[in-house]
């Protein structure tokens, strides 16, 4: 389970994840070295769009910086181009 959040006026989206809460394998897998790469977009539900207020529809493929703070991680997505 994690938190969105909108940034950016929309632009972007945080996402706070708790690491004691995670998947060991998903966290050694995907988050623990600092940064999460998307290899494919990543469609977005619409509800969560209209919600958030987000001007885009899906993660773009990319590398993302993942920030951990005394467990608690951050996941910042900033598009670029708005889909």
């Amino acid at each position: 389970m994690g938190l969105l959040f909108p940034i950016e006026g929309g632009k972007g989206l945080t996402m706070i994840l708790t690491r004691s809460l995670l998947c060991t394998t998903l966290y050694k897998t995907h988050l623990r070295h600092g940064k999460l790469t998307l290899e494919s977009p990543c469609q977005l539900p619409k509800d969560v769009k209209k919600t958030l207020g987000l001007k885009f529809s899906e993660l773009s493929p990319g590398e993302y910086p993942v920030y951990d703070t005394e467990g608690i991680l951050r996941i910042d997505f900033l598009m670029a181009d708005f889909k």
